[in-house]
């Protein structure tokens, strides 16, 4: 589980070095769908790593 979040932190990282540099900003916004992306499919490894049934 710690590689996604390892992931979503670089997402992060990178979202904010885009915000910085002007002209980047669909970039940004790309990578920030990626980031959501990513911590919801952590949310549910975690659920079903812990025995969750999905319903």
């Amino acid at each position: 589980m710690e590689q996604c979040r390892l992931v979503a932190g670089r997402l992060a990282g990178i979202i904010v070095s885009l915000l910085t540099l002007s002209g980047y900003y669909n970039v940004a916004l790309r990578d920030f769908g990626l980031l959501l992306g990513a911590v919801a499919l952590t949310r549910l490894a975690q659920h079903y790593h812990r025995g969750g049934t999905g319903s």
